[in-house]
Formats: structure tokens, C-alpha cells, sequence
């Protein structure tokens, strides 16, 4: 047995690299995008650039489905938590639309989470139309005026934020 590390047994030699050099040129033949380049060996993608919008555009997806999930989970446990900011009081039938808010909002943010690309791109368009709805209803409303304010700007920022995964997820190429 040979006390050499393994990983200095297998020195690389001149056909290594024309193997890797004829696996680059195969690979392009495919058109895959997979390969060796000048710069390295690159991803499954013919955009590397594109495939990393789309990681960061599916995790920002995943993560605020899974904050809009929580925070509707706790809307459904203490509808105050929602209804208190918004000074909406407590009674209820307060406590019962908070209640139904949260509970569309928890299947949304829940599909943002578990799902594929495709159905998950559908979520996240509920969720931005879901959030400019709350938008244009609290807007119209009768809240006080920083009551009113708070609560549309909250709804227009998670619909931006939304957005902007949405945007980076349709950017990437697709994978399924």
C-alpha cells in the first residue's frame, strides 16, 4: 500500500488534456453549452450569466413564499397581527377576513415554495396580483391616512419584490 496521498497518484499528462479537449469540442458539437472554455469549465447553459438570475430569481421566489407563508400563518393564529398596524380594531368579523387573507395567502406562498418552475411562475403572478389587489383595496379605503399609506406601501413592496424574482426566473433559461 502506498503511503502517497491519492490524490498526488495520477498525474495529469498530455492525454488528459487532449481528452478533455476532445470532450469541450464534443460537447459543442451537441450544442449543450456544456464544455471547457477559455475561461474555465462553464455550467449546463450556454449563459452562465442567465443560469445564476435564474438560481437567485428561484430561491428569492422560494424564500418570499415561504416569509409570505409565515407571516399568514401567523395572521391565522392572531388575525391582530395584520389587523393591529392596520388599526382595523378587533371583532369578528375583522378576525374572520384577516382570516381569509391569510389563508390565500398561505396557499400562494405555499405554492411559491413547493413547486416546479412552471407552477411556480404561476404563484408568483398570483402573488404580485394578490398584493396589488391589497394595494388598490387599501388604498381606496377608509383607514387613516397613515394607517392607509403604511398598508399600501407594504403591498406594493412585496409585489416589487415579487416582480423582480419573477423577472429574474423568466430571464434564466429553462430547465424543465
Amino acid at each position: 500500500m502506498s503511503t502517497t496521498p491519492r490524490h498526488h497518484r495520477h498525474r495529469r499528462g498530455p492525454a488528459d488534456a487532449d481528452r478533455r479537449e476532445r470532450a469541450a469540442r464534443d460537447s459543442a458539437d451537441r450544442g449543450s453549452g456544456a464544455g471547457v472554455t477559455g475561461t474555465g469549465v462553464r455550467g449546463w447553459f450556454s449563459d452562465g450569466r442567465a443560469a445564476d438570475r435564474g438560481r437567485i430569481g428561484d430561491l428569492s421566489a422560494r424564500f418570499l413564499g415561504a416569509a409570505t407563508a409565515t407571516y399568514a400563518a401567523a395572521t391565522l393564529v392572531r388575525p391582530s397581527v395584520l389587523a393591529g398596524p392596520l388599526r382595523l380594531g378587533t371583532s369578528p368579523a375583522t378576525d374572520s377576513l384577516v382570516r381569509a387573507v391569510g389563508v390565500r395567502d398561505l396557499a400562494s406562498g405555499l405554492a411559491m415554495v413547493a413547486t416546479g418552475r412552471r407552477a411556480c411562475v404561476v404563484a408568483s403572478a398570483v402573488r404580485i396580483g394578490s398584493d396589488l389587489g391589497d394595494a388598490v383595496v387599501f388604498g381606496l379605503s377608509d383607514l387613516p391616512a397613515d394607517a392607509r399609506r403604511k398598508a399600501v406601501g407594504v403591498a406594493l413592496g412585496w409585489a416589487a419584490l415579487n416582480g423582480a424574482a419573477l423577472a429574474l426566473r423568466l430571464r434564466a433559461p429553462h430547465r424543465d
